[in-house]
């Protein structure tokens, strides 16, 4: 069960640097949004799980919707390149409170109660054209 960590970070890097390291696990990637205000990327490394840089990168502005761009453009770009049981929507700050192996284990153990939602949600999201850019059109 592969889960998909998406971050949207644009500053504090010794913090996402250790965020990356806590879900550093071969049961996981991560995806990272880095803000285009950003002259250059802090030095970001895995040793277990595969780390990708969004190439198309946004001025994220706090309680825009430049916000929820860059989620759909972490969503997006998961979506595309892997298949994933779970999606985390984390910012650059966030710090996991428990284990890789809790998290895990707890999401093996109610599989059942999530993914029935989350299937629903995901197939409802295709059917509306969110996943080719519905939410852009749908703003704009």
């Amino acid at each position: 069960m592969k889960h998909a960590y998406l971050i949207i970070a644009h500053n504090e890097f010794e913090i996402l640097k250790r965020l990356i390291q806590a879900l550093d696990d071969e049961r996981n990637d991560i995806y990272i949004h880095f803000d285009r205000k950003l002259n250059h990327y802090p030095d970001c490394r895995t040793s277990y799980a595969k780390l990708t840089f969004l190439e198309e990168r946004m001025d994220v502005r706090w309680g825009d919707i430049s916000v929820v761009d860059a989620e759909f453009a972490l969503f997006d770009e998961a979506y595309r390149r892997g298949e994933y049981s779970y999606y985390h929507l984390l910012s650059g700050v966030d710090m996991p409170l428990k284990t890789q192996n809790y998290i895990h284990r707890f999401f093996e153990k109610n599989r059942h109660k999530t993914q029935r939602k989350a299937k629903f949600y995901i197939n409802k999201c295709r059917s509306a054209s969110c996943m080719q850019g519905g939410l852009k059109q749908a703003s704009a």
